[in-house]
């Protein structure tokens, strides 16, 4: 649905379209330069359908654009040194499957993803600074006191969840920029950087574990971030939904996001069928350390196993008898599983990005506030996967039973700070609307 309208001066685009050489053969989906129209109007063949505005903050006349019987000369086909047409119309390529010729052609896509998960962690890091900003001049009465909204536990633990996760999808973004601009540049991944004994990180992804990395940051940036704008807005109730704050605009913006460059479900899904060709590296097996709710290694770690349960249970469920037994409904068993499978994977790339930081980071106090952000950060992710941890041992009930003090503690530790750590992310002062002060 690009913005192609049927008005203005004369315009281009690039056209996908088959390949068909002389001989009958379906070379794939090509890139075509195609004119639409000039100074006269249409060019013969296409036809421009306008669609209803969408309830945007910033509308774009998309439209639908068709084409019947339009004629291109040869010099149209964009040609690439993987693929290439000679003039007599013999076929050459690199890559003999059609498909990963056409994502090659198409690799931009990938840079757009990672603008995508960048848009996205903008915004909720703009959505935090605005909530925290409201909370802490927002006051209530309590005992006939004027308190500050920050001070109540249930509204500042959720925005300290969301700061953690907020300083992970950041880190996550720059980890994969990194990956990305190393193979593009140089074809290689990025040389490894010391880290401290304690937090060993995973081997670099290769450009084709990137390409997937790409994929996965931008699905789970755009999906955590909607989350959070959302449980931002609620916080900062009415005021939030007043012409003149951006909160009230950035979950639609976000909405954007999670459709453009690759619907996030169908780029997931693509991600999860590569991940089951190349299985992850077993678990580690290490001893459980004295103080394993807090041991970041030992958290990274449960992650790993948590992956290989899910793994296998994809695995399983592809090979459980359906009725009918055909590709589709085998695929259609192992949906669910393939999911939280990639999700956790996501998750551990998540996590090497933030030991990493975490290990080059000198300043003893920024030291502290980002081991627990990244201790609360895992502890959360953790949670929904603790049951299957205890069935396969590799979590005690006695520490199943102390993760939610644990969590409690953290909220209670990062919360004298939660100011300072979301001033952190930066973001304009002129652009952080301040409330009327109301007691």
């Amino acid at each position: 649905m690009p913005n192609t309208t049927t008005t203005g001066g004369p315009k281009t685009a690039l056209v996908a379209a088959r390949l068909i050489t002389h001989d009958g053969t379906d070379r794939g989906i090509h890139l075509f330069l195609t004119p639409l129209h000039d100074e006269n109007g249409l060019h013969p063949g296409i036809h421009i359908t306008p669609l209803p505005p969408r309830h945007l903050p910033h509308p774009v006349d998309h439209a639908i654009t068709t084409f019947t019987h339009v004629r291109l000369p040869p010099t149209a086909l964009l040609q690439a040194p993987h693929n290439r047409l000679d003039p007599d119309g013999t076929h050459h390529t690199t890559h003999g499957n059609p498909q990963k010729r056409f994502l090659t052609t198409i690799d931009r896509v990938t840079l757009g993803k990672l603008c995508m998960s960048a848009a996205a962690t903008g915004t909720a890091r703009a959505a935090l600074t605005i909530a925290v900003h409201y909370a802490n001049h927002r006051h209530t009465t309590h005992h006939n006191t004027p308190t500050p909204l920050t001070t109540h536990r249930a509204h500042h633990a959720p925005l300290i969840d969301h700061l953690a996760t907020t300083y992970a999808l950041t880190l996550l973004h720059r980890h994969t920029l990194n990956h990305h601009t190393h193979h593009h540049h140089n074809g290689t991944p990025p040389p490894p950087n010391p880290t401290h004994p304690r937090y060993p990180t995973d081997p670099p992804p290769t450009k084709e574990q990137t390409h997937h990395l790409t994929a996965l940051t931008k699905a789970f940036t755009t999906h955590h971030a909607r989350t959070i704008t959302t449980t931002c807005r609620e916080r900062c109730g009415a005021w939030a939904l007043h012409p003149h704050n951006p909160l009230a605009h950035y979950t639609q913006h976000l909405e954007g996001t999670i459709t453009a460059e690759g619907d996030n479900l169908l780029i997931t899904l693509k991600a999860a069928t590569h991940l089951l060709l190349n299985p992850p590296p077993p678990p580690p097996t290490t001893p459980t350390p004295p103080n394993p709710l807090t041991n970041l290694t030992h958290l990274k770690n449960l992650l790993h196993h948590a992956q290989h349960i899910w793994h296998t249970r994809t695995k399983q469920a592809l090979h459980t008898p359906t009725h009918p037994h055909t590709p589709h409904t085998r695929w259609n068993n192992a949906t669910n599983p393939a999911l939280t499978m990639t999700h956790l994977h996501t998750t551990l790339h998540t996590t090497n990005a933030l030991l990493t930081t975490l290990n080059h980071t000198t300043h003893p106090t920024t030291h502290t506030h980002l081991k627990n952000l990244t201790n609360l950060y895992l502890l959360n992710q953790l949670t929904p996967h603790t049951a299957d941890l205890i069935t396969h041992h590799h979590l005690t009930p006695h520490h199943h039973n102390h993760i939610h003090t644990t969590i409690n503690h953290l909220h209670n530790t990062l919360h004298p700070h939660l100011t300072t750590l979301t001033n952190a992310l930066n973001h304009p002062h002129q652009h952080t609307p301040t409330p009327p002060p109301t007691h």
